[in-house]
């Protein structure tokens, strides 16, 4: 399943990426150019957290750098969360605020 969500990109700026999750990769497609996709495999993740605010948002750790995000659409976060647990070994955190 493909996932909707605004990935910052800088400071007060957004672009529409799609996002997928398979058994050890987590990949990012800019809707601009999906060509450009960003492949995160499971050993550089350090960490995930999902956030449930009056919107969803994710953060991903890497040793290099911080993927965050806010989610298009009303997601299950049981189900993004249970997904980002079965095919990511990493420290996954769910944060009802």
């Amino acid at each position: 399943m493909k996932y909707s969500l605004n990935m910052k990109t800088g400071f007060f700026t957004s672009k529409p990426y799609s996002m997928t999750v398979s058994k050890g990769l987590v990949a990012l497609f800019p809707d601009s150019s999906p060509e450009d996709c960003i492949r995160i495999p499971e050993e550089s993740i350090s960490g995930i957290v999902i956030r449930k605010k009056h919107r969803m948002e994710m953060e991903l750790s890497t040793k290099e750098k911080v993927f965050s995000g806010t989610f298009n659409a009303s997601y299950d976060p049981k189900e993004l969360f249970d997904l980002f647990i079965d095919n990511i070994k990493t420290t996954t955190t769910y944060k009802e605020e």
